[in-house]
């Protein structure tokens, strides 16, 4: 009888599942796993027919390797589904990009499509500090997020309302920041990225404050995008006027 090659000792064929994390050494480990298998399953026909060994033991050992081998299969089925789910990921993300891209082009030549289009810098000045409002008024009414009221803590409701409340407080404020951040950077080329900014932040919060049950509402989110926007348009009015009062002031020099 032959000695098995080196290649379908298990050492080696170990050290390929060792890398499963790459496709390639998986699916070669599995394929050297059933050629093992077959050497093996030889072999043991060959000690059969010597009169060596236990057929009972040998059935057992048989069937062990069948196990392992449906296990790495199903492994493997799970990787390959994990690798097209990624590809999918990829794809959309690259589709969402070309998406922005153009946007960024559109708005670099000019062609940024005012939301309000409001006459004068002073109705934008009234809206923000009306949108400002309604802010502060779902903040009041505690509205700005969803949450619960029946948490507890140490056994007390009114130690429960107290860190809840604190919670929330935290989180409408740390969403504020990355908002105002947003809105202070906004300009020409990047109010598009700036509100990705924003709904990022929202996403990334609601997640991070799930097991609080806390979640920035979406009115308050949307107040949010306005503002973006307004402020941006409303910078843009500005100087605008600016620019107008120049060519008038050059005019009544000439």
């Amino acid at each position: 009888m032959k000695a098995s090659k080196w290649y379908l000792q298990i050492w080696f064929i170990s050290l390929l599942f060792a890398f499963s994390f790459l496709i390639v050494p998986f699916i070669i480990g599995i394929v050297l796993l059933i050629k093992h298998y077959m050497e093996r399953n030889t072999q043991m026909k060959y000690w059969q027919e010597m009169g060596l060994g236990d057929a009972e033991s040998l059935l057992q050992t048989k069937n062990a390797l069948q196990n392992e081998v449906e296990e790495y299969e199903r492994k493997k089925e799970g990787l390959v589904q994990q690798v097209e789910n990624l590809s999918k990921q990829i794809q959309r993300k690259e589709q969402e990009l070309i998406v922005l891209d153009d946007e960024l082009l559109m708005q670099s030549v000019g062609f940024y499509e005012p939301k309000y289009a409001l006459e004068t810098s002073d109705e934008y000045k009234f809206r923000l500090a009306n949108i400002r409002n309604q802010q502060k008024q779902l903040v009041k009414i505690h509205r700005a997020t969803y949450h619960s009221d029946e948490w507890l803590l140490d056994g007390s409701k009114s130690k429960g309302k107290l860190m809840n409340n604190n919670n929330i407080k935290l989180t409408i404020n740390a969403f504020n920041k990355e908002c105002d951040m947003a809105i202070n950077k906004v300009k020409f080329t990047n109010v598009d990225a700036m509100e990705s900014r924003i709904r990022k932040t929202y996403l990334t919060l609601n997640k991070i404050n799930k097991h609080n049950k806390i979640c920035i509402s979406d009115p308050y989110l949307s107040l949010k995008i306005e503002e973006l926007y307004l402020a941006y348009e409303y910078a843009q009015k500005v100087e605008e006027e600016k620019e107008e009062q120049r060519r008038i002031r050059d005019l009544m020099r000439e």
